[in-house]
């Protein structure tokens, strides 16, 4: 699943949450956010970075990229990828805005509730 974005949005926020076995899972240091296109979309973390902004730029597809080290028994390397598509607005179905986004990689999920049109 993929967050839709128009090209006029911006500063959309998304969220992380980092669990271990059912249980929220503490994060050694700041979580690291980055888009792997700028030319599409640029990400831009909150200071506490579980929490982050993705605004669109241009049209196309890239992916979003969360690292962070988590300890649920030993400290461990994670990295979530999240894919973003950025289209024209004229170019929107109504299929394309589900309620909510949930993104699940490994012991990670980033929402991100996506507004009706």
């Amino acid at each position: 699943m993929a967050v839709v974005l128009t090209i006029e949005d911006h500063h959309v926020p998304i969220s992380l949450f980092v669990t271990g076995h059912g249980e929220p899972a503490p994060i050694n240091g700041l979580p690291v956010w980055k888009s792997l296109d700028e030319s599409i979309m640029t990400v831009v973390a909150a200071e506490d970075g579980m929490s982050a902004a993705i605004s669109a730029v241009g049209v196309g597809q890239t992916q979003g990229v969360v690292e962070l080290t988590t300890e649920i028994v030993q400290p461990r390397d994670v990295i979530a990828h999240f894919n973003v598509a950025v289209l024209n607005a004229a170019d929107l179905t109504h299929d394309m805005h589900p309620g909510h986004g949930y993104f699940h990689t490994s012991d990670i999920i980033i929402s991100r509730k996506l507004e009706q049109i």
